[in-house]
């Protein structure tokens, strides 16, 4: 409970595919994977819970750096 009273940001990576799709590269060569929307409502209600006046949420995923 301790750590969601400090939550000051919250990183929610959608997808680790990146949109290059590159033949040569080995990012993505393990099976892709994106965030179910479950684990973005649990994520966001974390956000809620907190005792911090500002929470930033960021959106990550898909880029290729």
């Amino acid at each position: 409970m301790a750590i969601v009273q400090r939550l000051k940001t919250i990183v929610l990576i959608l997808t680790n595919d990146c949109n290059l799709s590159c033949n040569y590269c080995y990012q993505n060569a393990e099976t892709s994977g994106r965030m179910s929307l479950d684990a973005m409502e649990a994520a966001i209600k974390l956000a809620l819970c907190s005792s911090q006046p500002r929470v930033k949420v960021i959106f990550s995923g898909g880029e290729p750096l």
